[in-house]
């Protein structure tokens, strides 16, 4: 279990939170923690907020820029389980895939490769005060399906993916927060997506 300089405080900050905002789900969470707080949850503007090319589901992806695979998901999804994710092998098959009228609030971005981690924290005003990390492991039969989780009591949420919470956020926010992070071999860790509970 990580601690960042706060350590002597912690108990104190964790008597701030209670059960009914610890224990949540994404739409309530939404609405107990306002602007620009559950901003979070838009997953297009997280993805722009770290420099990374996306667009809404519609936006040709320009060749010279993408390479594919890309995935496809929604902007926001308050529901989790993976609800309506996609991988696009091709820009045939994301062609293909405008003609189905029954897709709408999507977005693509790239498919990052790398090792996928899910971390539960407390913050406190934009910092973290507390967090403990799994290890998703993928299913290779099942994209977007997790086979099981491994506990990984040495990781250390990388430097950059506080500065970018905060930067697009979170400067301000006090209470629970999910993060899925992928580390690829050679370049910095991505936040995918983010929940305030």
């Amino acid at each position: 279990m990580k601690y960042n300089k706060y350590n002597s405080y912690t108990t104190k900050y964790i008597m701030l939170y209670t059960k009914e905002r610890l224990f949540t789900n994404d739409s309530t969470a939404y609405a107990l923690y306002p602007m620009p707080s559950n901003r979070i949850y838009n997953r297009l503007d997280l993805a722009h907020a770290q420099g990374i090319i996306a667009a809404p589901f519609g936006v040709i992806p320009p060749p010279e820029r993408v390479s594919w695979p890309i995935i496809m998901k929604p902007i926001i999804n308050l529901y989790g389980m993976s609800r309506n994710f996609q991988i696009v092998s091709t820009p045939d098959a994301y062609l293909d895939a405008l003609q189905d009228t029954t897709i709408a609030g999507q977005f693509w971005m790239p498919y990052v490769h790398g090792r996928h981690f899910t971390v539960d924290a407390l913050m406190y005003r934009g910092v973290f005060i507390f967090y403990y990390a799994l290890e998703s492991i993928h299913n290779p039969e099942t994209p977007g399906i997790f086979r099981y989780h491994v506990y990984r009591p040495e990781y250390i949420v990388p430097s950059n993916i506080q500065a970018e919470l905060t930067k697009y956020c979170l400067a301000e926010y006090s209470g629970p927060l999910n993060i899925e992070i992928i580390v690829p071999s050679s370049a910095p860790a991505v936040i995918i997506e983010a929940h305030l509970r």
